[in-house]
């Protein structure tokens, strides 16, 4: 009986350690690592987030085309949107043929749910600033049409975001449990096809 008690006391000794563990990752993340948590508030994503999905994101010193990234709302000045970075300074974004094109080169996005149904001229990304689209770009409110959202649905009017808006890159789903993980990388710089 006494060899019993020994046993459980180690095991709850081992489960407090891994608990302590765990709850300072978490707090380091949290406050070292910028670790920060959203909701996802619209299908503009889909299918790769859908609408009432949670997600932690972490600010980088570096984003890449391809990116998914939690940003300050540019329209309203309130609020956070996800998006996926297309173009970085000085590329020239474009939309034609239900498809994007950077710098002139066809991307291939098989996270789309469909082609896109929009017409965009070429448009060069400003200094410091970054192109973003939603996955779902056809119901998406996003750099093809900021400046006419509240105005012309119609109209095509196309502005890139001051990268001091982005907040940080999105690598985890945490809910809901059935669709939690590591968020898949599409590196379009990879997908750029001539």
């Amino acid at each position: 009986i006494s060899w019993w008690r020994v046993r459980v006391s180690r095991k709850r000794q081992a489960a407090g350690i891994l608990l302590l563990v765990l709850a300072g990752a978490f707090f380091y993340a949290m406050f070292a690592g910028g670790m920060r948590f959203y909701a996802v508030t619209s299908i503009s994503m889909e299918p790769t987030l859908r609408e009432a999905d949670r997600v932690v994101a972490f600010p980088v010193e570096v984003y890449h085309r391809g990116d998914i990234v939690v940003l300050r709302d540019p329209v309203e000045g309130r609020g956070h949107i996800v998006k996926r970075v297309i173009g970085l300074p000085g590329d020239t974004v474009e939309v034609y043929g239900g498809a994007v094109h950077v710098n002139g080169r066809y991307v291939s996005e098989p996270y789309r749910p469909e082609p896109i149904d929009f017409f965009l001229p070429p448009y060069v990304v400003p200094p410091d600033e970054v192109f973003v689209l939603g996955d779902n770009s056809n119901w998406s409110v996003d750099s093809h049409n900021w400046a006419a959202a509240y105005k012309d649905a119609d109209v095509v009017v196309p502005g890139a975001v001051p990268m001091g808006l982005i907040e940080g890159r999105v690598r985890y789903r945490y809910l809901p449990f059935g669709r939690m993980g590591r968020m898949r990388a599409f590196p379009i710089d990879a997908m750029l096809r001539s």
